[in-house]
């Protein structure tokens, strides 16, 4: 069993700064000094841990945001499509492009009591020929 690492604060900084620089979970364990299968077990125990890592996704989340709407913004067509497709949920299919709708009702008729339904057996089977086949 490996001994227990303590992280100081200065770590849980740096797992911040490096999660918002897009740094791989790997190479954060490593800069930390830890291995990588230990950082992933410390993750879900330690809470400090895990709120430094989304607080340092969150930061690059909202910088990788803010560049593509600046892109967008400063004319560059595919931010521009790309930004109004995930942030704004836009389609290329608007609602003047939708087709035609069918509108289909099946109206069945109430059962049949079983003398309803003998008495069209016996109708039916008066017109067949011999046999019972046509």
């Amino acid at each position: 069993m490996t001994a227990s690492i303590e992280l100081l604060p200065a770590d849980y900084a740096s797992i911040t700064k490096l999660a918002s620089e897009g740094t791989t979970l790997r190479h954060i364990a490593q800069a930390v000094g830890m291995g990588w299968t230990t950082f992933r077990e410390r993750r879900h125990k330690d809470d400090r841990l895990e709120a430094a890592y989304q607080k340092g996704r969150a930061e690059l989340h909202n910088k990788l945001v803010s560049k593509l709407v600046e892109q967008a913004i400063g004319g560059n067509t595919a931010c521009l499509i790309f930004a109004c497709k995930c942030l704004l949920g836009l389609t290329e299919q608007g609602p003047d492009d939708v087709g035609p709708t069918v509108a289909v009702s099946i109206n069945l008729p109430s059962a049949m009591t079983p003398k309803q339904y003998s008495s069209l057996v016996t109708v039916a089977a008066k017109g067949l020929p011999e046999g019972g086949e046509r």
